[in-house]
C-alpha cells in the first residue's frame, strides 16, 4: 500500500492499538500489521503501543517499511538508550507541523500525544493521536491537559483518536471530550475476538464534516491484536 493508493475523496482514518501484536509469539506478528492496514486503506493512521527502534535517527519500525511514501511521526512515551515505545502517526498526506506533548500523571505510566497539522489536499485537518491511562482519575487529568492543548488551535477540523482505556462515555473525563467535540465514535473494539467494550475512540470537531465510524473486523484483524482497528470516515456536510 502506497500513499497514492489511499488518498480518496472521503478521508479515511484508523486508530489501532498494537500491544498484543507486539508481544504475541507464533504465527501472527507485528509484521502482518500492514496487511490489516491494506484492508482498511486509510490515509491517516494512529497507532498505539509501538516499539520505536532507532527513533532518534528516524529509523522506521520494520513493519512500516511496507507503507511506501507514507510520512511517519514518532511520539515516544518511554525511551531507552537506542529505542523507544509509544504512539505513531502515519499519513499519506503532507504533515505541515508536529508537536509532541507529555500528558503523564505523576507516578503512573508515561503517556503522550502527537499533535499534527495535515494537509489533506487543500483542507488542513488537525490530528491528535494519544493513549490515555488505565485509571479513571488519571484519564480525567489527561483529558483536561488535552482540552487545554486543543483550545489553542484554529478553526480547522480536528480529530482526536486513540485508545482511551475507558468504556463508559461519561466517566474518567470522557464526557468532557464528548462535550467539546461535535461527534464521536462508540464502537466495540475490545477484546478483538468478541468485542464488548468501546475502548478505542475517534472524536471530531468540525462544522464541515460529519463522522462515520466502524470497527474493522476481518479474519486477520480479529487475531492479530487484542484490539480491533477503529475506522473513521470524514464525510462532507451538504452545503458545508
Amino acid at each position: 500500500m502506497s500513499a497514492d493508493e489511499v488518498r480518496a475523496p472521503v478521508l479515511r482514518t484508523v486508530t489501532y492499538n498494537l500491544y498484543q501484536t507486539i508481544r504475541r509469539e507464533g504465527r501472527y506478528s507485528v509484521e502482518q500489521v500492514p496487511e490489516v492496514l491494506r484492508e482498511i486503506r486509510a490515509g491517516i493512521i494512529g497507532l498505539q503501543e509501538v516499539e520505536l527502534h532507532g527513533w532518534e535517527t528516524a529509523e522506521l519500525p520494520h513493519f512500516l517499511e511496507a507503507l511506501p511514501g507514507m510520512e511517519v511521526i514518532f511520539g515516544p512515551t518511554i525511551l531507552w538508550r537506542r529505542s523507544g515505545f509509544g504512539n505513531v502517526l502515519v499519513s499519506a498526506y503532507p504533515v505541515r507541523e508536529v508537536k509532541r506533548y507529555d500528558i503523564s500523571v505523576r507516578t503512573r505510566e508515561p503517556r503522550g500525544a502527537i499533535d499534527a497539522l495535515v494537509d489533506t489536499e487543500g483542507q488542513t485537518v488537525r490530528v491528535v493521536v494519544t493513549h490515555l491511562g488505565l485509571r479513571a482519575g488519571e484519564r480525567a487529568e489527561q483529558v483536561e491537559m488535552l482540552l487545554e492543548i486543543l483550545r489553542s488551535g484554529s478553526g480547522d477540523p480536528t480529530l482526536l483518536m486513540g485508545d482511551c482505556n475507558g468504556w463508559h462515555p461519561t466517566k474518567g473525563g470522557l464526557q468532557r471530550l464528548t462535550t467539546w467535540f461535535t461527534e464521536r465514535s462508540l464502537r466495540r473494539t475490545f477484546p478483538a475476538r468478541l468485542p464488548l467494550l468501546p475502548l478505542d475512540r475517534i472524536y471530531l470537531r468540525s462544522q464541515r464534516y460529519r463522522l462515520r465510524c466502524y470497527a474493522h473486523r476481518s479474519r486477520l484483524s480479529r487475531r492479530l491484536s487484542d484490539h480491533l482497528p477503529l475506522v473513521g470516515e470524514l464525510l462532507p456536510v451538504s452545503g458545508g
